[in-house]
């Protein structure tokens, strides 16, 4: 009797974890519905993932049908243990992209429910726009031709983004570039240091 009593209860406990589990689920599928919604008056926002692998993040939260911008440029990379080089295309971010999304709190919810979505960047709790021109001259400068890196970034180095959404900000390089066509730089981006990966043609040190 203890046996089946004891079976009884664990079945009503897992009953109520699993209606509670399609709630979270439910909750899930509307907030994302919402993230993916079309209306006349839409926004550019950064997102900012946990690991350096945005374009991946990216296509997942493409599949859901929301407008996803995971910038990229040609590079020329040198093959490992050969003297060839090959041209590629790499991000330009390596853990931030785009959204474009309505002005609602729960399309940003919906947005945050993905894996490896860390946040939104923004001023406080709320996410900032990006304006139309920034995401223009991103556009405009992944057009352009093969870059081929020589000149050098070394950690403790100042420098300024001259071109895309942190276009102005000031940094500081967190890691020697190395031969690399990418630094690792840390930029007050509303009163933070947020660490970023930017391409070098979009840096010019500072004295």
């Amino acid at each position: 009797m203890m046996r089946e009593g004891l079976v009884h209860e664990l079945s009503e406990r897992e009953e109520r974890a699993w209606q509670k589990s399609r709630k979270v689920r439910e909750m899930v599928c509307w907030l994302r519905d919402q993230a993916a919604a079309q209306d006349d008056e839409m926004f550019w926002y950064v997102v900012r993932t946990k690991k350096p692998n945005a374009d991946s993040v990216a296509d997942v939260v493409r599949e859901q049908g929301i407008t996803v911008y995971c910038p990229t440029e040609k590079v020329v990379k040198r093959l490992p243990r050969k003297r060839i080089k090959v041209a590629v295309e790499s991000p330009l971010y390596s853990r931030y992209f785009f959204v474009r999304l309505v002005k609602f709190e729960a399309a940003w919810l919906g947005l945050m429910t993905f894996d490896g979505v860390d946040c939104l960047l923004g001023n406080g709790e709320t996410p900032q726009p990006v304006p139309e021109r920034f995401i223009a001259k991103i556009q405009s400068g992944c057009s352009g031709e093969l870059v081929d890196k020589s000149k050098l970034f070394l950690a403790g180095d100042r420098a300024v983004v001259t071109l895309g959404p942190f276009a102005s900000f000031e940094g500081i390089v967190s890691k020697d570039e190395g031969s690399g066509h990418e630094v690792d730089i840390e930029i007050d981006i509303f009163g933070r240091m947020t660490p970023c990966r930017i391409g070098i043609d979009h840096l010019t040190k500072l004295a």
